[in-house]
């Protein structure tokens, strides 16, 4: 059924990891591994509880290195109701927990001898917390386990779990059917995404359906140029049209099956405020998922996007995100001058802002002629707006100044680049045509 199906798309998922990614990546012992949605777990699991974290029970110590120490413990939690598969009361999971003796405890997932390095990271967890439980049929047929080591707990607050607890009943009975129908699934996604408490679970599954989506087209279509062309078909070309029929069955069917409406109600979504504070706050708040739902937005070409991550832009303080948000306009934009201003602060954005930037007559790079180049033209902007000298030896004093020019920091740098690149994008957006949600 649509259970197995949509599976194969992580499937899908992991190949790709296997045959596409660097080698030092795959020869990691726990390599980059992709989030669980709650779509993915409630599949993957044979019952779900809402439970409390009660403690944690040192056992035995099964290894001591100079590095860490590596001891058994035993996590316990009490259940306070069931909300898929089979009632319990309580649950023990076993664990073994490596304590580096340098840099202090770290938990990790059973067996695991090395440091995770997941973008989310394993939450730690501590007495009195509230969390939803995932848990699936161990091999032996006795206890259980957790559905995925790392996000099979998912700690939240009372008020989140509620409606966490409301989606999980929806589910059952999405399944509960005779036939799951995907275009049950698609609203149950948009209802998850319009909840600040669950918008990653709806956009980060919606936007993973319109990534896989876009490279089965994407390989389809180099078979049939390279078809066209009378070259050799190799066997990996060959699965990639075979693969058509499980993406069309798998999660891409989400992303085919949004209609104009429902990509309207994404958009207004993000473009309309909804990811303010509750009424009454002044500032509003990030909330995660809204990045994956401006990539999704992205792709509709809605005329507002351009103007509502030009305001966040204005709102940022943080280098890393201002670079990746300059990315993003001018992708959109299409303009050449905003994507090398884009481009520019990029290069220097991991640079302390007290640095100082040095200029050279030969610069190194292309990237430090590009800083140098703004450097020059900052540093000529201000020895034009100085005051005319007065008498000759106030000629002699500004001509003593211009010998050692004043040193910018990376900091002064950014921030003329910033101003530059708001200037250029408003310029594009007066002449921009509006354009409307692409079906």
């Amino acid at each position: 059924m649509l259970k197995s199906v949509l599976s194969a798309a992580a499937i899908l998922i992991l190949l790709f990891a296997i045959f596409f990614l660097p080698a030092a990546a795959r020869t990691r012992r726990c390599p980059v591994k992709m989030p669980e949605t709650l779509l993915s777990l409630y599949q993957n699991s044979d019952s779900i509880h809402i439970a409390r974290f009660d403690k944690t029970e040192d056992g035995e110590v099964s290894e001591d290195t100079p590095d860490y120490t590596a001891i058994s413990i035993k996590k316990h939690f009490s259940i306070s109701s069931s909300l898929k598969g089979e009632s319990r009361k309580f649950f023990v999971l076993d664990e073994v927990d490596y304590r580096y003796k340098n840099t202090g405890a770290v938990s990790e997932g059973p067996d695991e001898s090395e440091e995770m390095e997941d973008e989310e990271g394993i939450v730690p967890l501590e007495p009195g917390d509230s969390l939803l439980l995932f848990l699936k049929k161990s091999e032996d047929g006795e206890d259980p386990k957790l559905t995925d080591y790392r996000d099979g707990t998912k700690k939240l607050s009372t008020e989140e779990i509620g409606v966490y607890e409301a989606r999980i009943k929806e589910l059952n009975s999405i399944f509960a059917a005779e036939k799951v129908e995907a275009s049950d699934i698609v609203q149950w996604l948009i209802r998850c995404a319009e909840d600040p408490a669950t918008r990653w679970e709806g956009t980060f599954e919606l936007l993973q359906s319109a990534q896989n989506m876009e490279w089965q087209e994407k390989s389809a279509q180099e078979l049939k140029e390279k078809i066209a062309r009378g070259e050799v078909i190799e066997p990996e070309d060959a699965g990639a049209e075979q693969s058509e029929e499980l993406f069309e069955t798998g999660s891409i069917i989400f992303a085919k099956m949004l209609d104009a409406n429902q990509k309207q109600a994404l958009s207004d979504l993000l473009l309309n405020g909804a990811s303010a504070n509750a009424e009454g706050e002044e500032e509003s708040r990030s909330i995660r998922g809204d990045a994956e739902l401006v990539e999704l937005v992205q792709r509709w070409g809605d005329a507002r996007l351009p103007t509502y991550l030009l305001e966040q832009l204005r709102n940022s303080s943080d280098a890393y995100a201002v670079s990746e948000l300059m990315n993003s306009i001018s992708a959109i934009l299409d303009d050449q001058q905003a994507s090398s201003l884009a481009e520019r602060y990029s290069e220097i954005a991991y640079e302390e802002d007290s640095g100082e930037v040095e200029t050279e007559n030969e610069p190194e790079n292309e990237a430090s002629a590009d800083v140098d180049s703004q450097v020059n033209s900052i540093t000529e902007d201000s020895e034009n707006d100085a005051p005319a000298a007065s008498s000759f030896e106030d000629e002699a004093v500004v001509e003593s100044e211009r010998e050692e020019p004043k040193k910018l920091t990376y900091k002064e740098v950014r921030q003329d680049i910033l101003a530059r690149f708001l200037e250029r994008c408003e310029k594009v957006l007066a002449k921009k045509p509006q354009v409307h949600i692409q079906n």
